[in-house]
């Protein structure tokens, strides 16, 4: 009878526990903003790896803030100033976020590349570009690469060749011209032209050039750099590039030439995902034509891994047990498979293996590219710019696709920015 009555005891106390509601496990939210939205071929990829991470680590919530690029860089200050700003911020390592380490707005993430287990699997050459000072800015994430991208079929019907030399090219741009179609779509209005402007300018220059240059300035005084920038109006005037480009975007750049409308154009890794398919298979990625007397050995092109890395902010260290279980699981090879393989992403890490009948075909072309001795890479120009010269830079440097505006004016245009910065 006794053991009934204890049995009886246990029993209701079980169901009593039961009926306890268990105590919740302290949650943690890592805010995260970005420019990888859903009309980013890297957003999905991105969401995907949010979402199994949450799915695995259920006390952990990731807030995701789409914004544009562009507004990324005023968003952190303008944050920052009152304590708000995200614990994660994805962006470039360019113009403003050359200080954001500096001026505390980003906390240098040295220490927990080592301390997390990742100094192994990233690239050395990864890690160099993203050190400033002696430390780690952030953790790299996007590798890119920015060629120039010939449509084969019209140069085919045009009877001229991919040039390999500005000369070349104003050849080509005529006979493209009289077969009815655009030679070189680039946005004269936007970052595109800037960047392929620039990437242009410092083919003809020597690399401790190009770092004094868009350190300091001084173009006018560079003999280099005029006859960069006067052989650049040259082809401006010649029509080389497609009509009223000084009004052309991004979009629109890529509408002439993923219709077939246009024979050339300057895109980056991000866009091969886009391309359709029956204009792909025309598409040979190259080099833009070596300027007269270039010091490049080859038609020049762009690569580096500053196009997105992952910065943390003074907010993100008070969840950093959180935020280290994120950075540990995107930079699994898996994970950054994913973007290798869905977007054409080139990896920042060692050991990514990937189905070869997945990637996109021009982004394996590019990487053979980069292998051959058809192209060369010049440096990097925003490695070099000053954060506060940045902006004014880029925003009179759509002046030189404006008919009418000379090498001389211009040059003198780009000094004055880093005579006021000096100032």
């Amino acid at each position: 009878m006794k053991n009934k009555v204890l049995a009886s005891l246990l029993a209701t106390l079980l169901l009593v526990i039961g009926a306890v509601p268990a105590l919740a496990q302290d949650s943690t939210t890592i805010s995260v903003v970005t420019n990888w939205g859903p009309d980013d071929p890297k957003g999905p990829v991105l969401q995907s790896i949010f979402d199994d991470f949450m799915a695995a680590n259920p006390d952990i919530t990731i807030d995701v803030d789409v914004i544009s690029n562009d507004d990324i860089p005023t968003k952190l200050e303008t944050s920052y100033l009152g304590g708000a700003e995200s614990d994660i911020v994805m962006f470039n390592l360019l113009g403003p976020s050359l200080s954001w380490v500096e001026d505390g707005l980003a906390m240098p993430v040295t220490e927990y590349v080592e301390a997390w287990g990742l100094s192994d699997s990233f690239l050395p050459v990864a890690l160099d570009q993203w050190t400033l000072d002696g430390e780690i800015a952030a953790f790299p994430l996007e590798g890119f690469n920015w060629p120039v991208w010939y449509n084969t079929t019209i140069f085919e019907e045009a009877g001229v060749d991919i040039p390999t030399t500005t000369d070349e090219l104003l050849v080509a741009a005529e006979a493209i011209r009289a077969a009815g179609y655009q030679p070189f779509a680039i946005g004269g209005s936007d970052w595109t032209g800037v960047r392929l402007f620039q990437m242009v300018l410092a083919s003809g220059l020597t690399q401790d050039e190009v770092a004094s240059l868009f350190g300091e300035g001084g173009f006018s005084e560079n003999d280099h750099a005029k006859a960069a920038v006067e052989t650049f109006v040259e082809l401006r005037d010649a029509g080389v590039f497609a009509d009223s480009v000084e009004g052309l975007e991004f979009n629109t750049m890529n509408e002439l030439f993923f219709s077939g409308e246009a024979a050339m154009m300057h895109g980056g890794a991000w866009s091969y995902g886009e391309i359709p398919e029956e204009v792909m298979d025309s598409v040979v990625l190259g080099g833009f034509p070596m300027l007269p007397d270039s010091p490049s050995a080859a038609p020049a092109w762009w690569s580096g891994f500053g196009a997105k890395g992952i910065w943390i902010t003074r907010n993100g260290l008070e969840k950093l047990d959180a935020i280290e279980q994120l950075i540990t699981f995107i930079y699994q090879p898996d994970m950054v498979g994913r973007f290798v393989e869905q977007a054409g992403m080139v990896p920042p890490i060692a050991g990514v293996e990937v189905d070869a009948d997945l990637l996109n075909p021009l982004f394996v072309q590019s990487l053979s590219l980069a292998e051959s001795d058809a192209a060369t890479f010049v440096p990097l120009t925003e490695l070099y710019i000053p954060g506060q010269v940045l902006p004014s830079l880029d925003s009179i440097s759509t002046d030189i696709y404006i008919p009418g505006t000379t090498a001389e004016d211009f040059l003198a245009e780009m000094d004055s920015i880093y005579a006021d910065y000096q100032d």
